[in-house]
């Protein structure tokens, strides 16, 4: 009994046999411990295990990979390998099953988990980390696309979201890491609902509203201090955020129907894969499923974020092409005022040509009748004088 915790302690204990020609290594492999509220010792032949995956800040979710000294099997035809998991009897814990056998394919097994577990969705949230900074330095320029400040919003929160799955040293308080934990999945559903709604061109009051009370909520019950117990108040904030992912969602799917477009059907199908991911983690978490299942949610962000680049880029696309069609027909247009610029200056060249012939027309009549009057003229006064038979 310590304070208001009861916690009891499980042993496991296995016999390995070493066999006439033991193996040079000798490796203890346990793929995942969920230990809850707890944790995990590990012995060898009645000695302790000094094992830094079980003191990681993320050991539930690290592989167990446990070398045992050379020392301790000399002249022992057996290895007995016990395992205790001291847990809070209030909640529950799982234990994956415990191999024991030769170091080397041990180690590429727990390698191989490590990765699938830890290094990959490392990797996934650095990349799309990347891309919301650069979404960010886009929505800077052009304030007026909201979008892209949601997504570049959206991927910061999931990077936060997802360090409690490989960062193995926490740089904060721990029960401020969880509560940070807990709540950006709330955040994150907000960024992304509210993308999704802003997308699509709807505006759901009550849907922005249940958001924004669930962030609210999520943070004041989980906040360290208020004397809830952890274990509850995360399972409570799941289920509120699976239920009300699935009422936004299902509306969000609806409008998709109805619009038939490719990126509203793309992005309703991720967020639907992610409510599916979510259940899941949210079994494996609470020890429903069998404890070698790998946390799935981490990769949701690889259909999540996909699907937002996916429609951001087909408004792209549209918003390009219809800039085509503009150019094309603005094109057309000049064309055709060009050719009528064209048609009208032939006219007016024509017309110039008539005045300029009637003007010369003139003058010659002018210079003919100027000429004639004088030699009419002269001719009558040298008739007068008598000069002129």
């Amino acid at each position: 009994l310590t304070g208001e915790r009861r916690y009891a302690v499980h042993w496991y204990r296995i016999v390995h046999p070493l066999g006439d020609a033991p193996p040079a290594a000798v490796a203890i492999y346990i793929p995942r411990v969920l230990p809850g509220i707890g944790y995990v010792d590990l012995f060898a032949n009645g000695t302790p295990l000094d094992v830094p995956a079980l003191r990681a800040a993320n050991h539930w979710n690290q592989p167990v990979l446990a070398p045992v000294p050379a020392a301790l099997l000399g002249g022992r035809d057996a290895l007995e390998v016990l395992v205790a998991v001291t847990y809070d009897t209030r909640t529950t814990y799982s234990l994956a099953p415990v191999h024991v056998g030769a170091e080397v394919p041990l180690r590429r097994a727990a390698a191989w988990r490590s990765f699938l577990q830890s290094g990959a969705p490392e990797a996934v949230s650095y990349a799309f980390l990347v891309l919301g900074v650069f979404a960010l330095g886009f929505w800077a320029r052009r304030p007026r696309e909201s979008p892209y400040l949601l997504f570049g919003l959206a991927t910061i929160v999931w990077y936060l979201r997802t360090l409690h799955y490989y960062v193995e040293v926490v740089p904060i308080d721990g029960l401020l890491f969880w509560w940070l934990t807990i709540n950006t999945m709330s955040w994150l559903m907000m960024l992304v609902y509210l993308f999704a709604l802003r997308f699509q061109g709807r505006q759901l009051r009550w849907a922005e509203y249940s958001l924004v009370g669930l962030v609210l909520a999520t943070g004041l019950l989980t906040l360290p201090g208020v004397g809830l117990e952890p274990a509850l108040t995360s399972t409570l904030a799941y289920a509120a955020q699976v239920a009300i992912s699935l009422a936004v969602t299902a509306l969000l799917t609806r409008d998709a129907i109805r619009a038939r477009t490719r990126e509203s059907i793309a992005l309703s199908a991720a967020l639907w894969l992610n409510i599916a991911f979510g259940v899941h983690d949210l079994l494996l978490k609470d020890a429903v499923l069998d404890p070698r299942n790998v946390f799935l949610l981490p990769y949701g962000a690889l259909f999540l974020f996909g699907a937002f680049l996916y429609a951001v880029l087909r408004r792209y696309a549209v918003a390009i092409e219809s800039v085509e069609r503009t150019n094309a027909s603005l094109e057309e247009r000049l064309e055709s005022r060009t050719r009528e610029l064209q048609a009208s200056h032939e006219r007016l060249r024509a017309v110039e040509r008539e005045q300029t012939l009637a003007a010369e027309r003139q003058r010659l009549m002018r210079d003919m009748h100027d000429g004639l009057g004088s030699s009419l003229m002269s001719s009558l006064v040298m008739v007068q004088q008598g000069r002129l038979q």
